[in-house]
Formats: structure tokens, C-alpha cells, sequence
């Protein structure tokens, strides 16, 4: 369980935590959960179903993007209630280091353009 704190801003330092972000059904997962849900909420919301969703937030549970900040029982079944650890992610400049290039290079500023987004949706 969580200590409860939802940070505005998290930095992602650990390359797996900045690449699981991009994917679209974490990211709009992710996104889903501005307050505390179980894997249901955001499949419903998101159209999905909710073994994809609950797959999802494993993945990002296990790089620190999601916290559980409940777990109750229902039925023969332990619902886990999930939240976002942070309202905004934003990779660190060291894990971007080997996407800088040289100011010489053509392109440089477009290819830059181009990684930040698919890295962060």
C-alpha cells in the first residue's frame, strides 16, 4: 500500500519507467486514474476490457507509476484500487542524453521533437 501522497510532478530516472509510459493503453490508463479506481473504472471508461487494464497497471506498478491504495475483497476475488502516483511524468535529461545530437547535425531539433513525444505520448 501507499503512503497516500500524489505527487504534481514525478521525474522518471529508470529507463523501463520512462518506457512504459508511451505505450497507449498504459498512458490513457494512466491517465484514467486522477483519483483511486480499480481495474473496472478506467476499463469501462475506456472502453476496454478489464483483464487489459488490470494487466496495465501491473506494468506500471512495477515502475513506480501506480500505486495500490486499496485492496478489498469481492466475492472470491481481491479488487485492487489503483491510483496514479503523480499527476504529470517527465523523463530525466539523463535518460535522454543518447537521443541529444551534435548542433551540426540536420534534423537534430525535429528527431528530438519526435522521441519526447512517442516517450511521452
Amino acid at each position: 500500500m501507499d503512503s497516500g501522497a500524489v505527487l504534481n510532478v514525478a521525474v522518471l530516472e529508470e529507463p523501463a519507467a520512462a518506457e512504459a509510459s508511451p505505450d497507449p493503453i498504459r498512458a490513457r490508463t494512466l491517465a484514467a486514474l486522477t483519483e483511486p479506481r480499480s481495474a473496472a473504472m478506467p476499463a469501462a471508461r475506456l472502453g476496454l476490457p478489464r483483464q487489459k487494464v488490470n494487466h496495465r497497471l501491473k506494468e506500471l506498478g512495477r515502475h513506480g507509476l501506480v500505486d495500490v491504495a486499496e485492496q478489498r475483497r469481492k466475492g472470491n476475488a481481491t479488487e485492487r484500487v489503483c491510483r496514479a502516483t503523480a499527476a504529470s511524468y517527465f523523463a530525466a535529461t539523463a535518460l535522454m542524453s543518447h537521443h541529444l545530437f551534435e548542433p551540426d547535425t540536420g534534423g537534430a531539433e525535429a528527431a528530438w521533437h519526435q522521441w519526447l513525444t512517442e516517450l511521452l505520448g
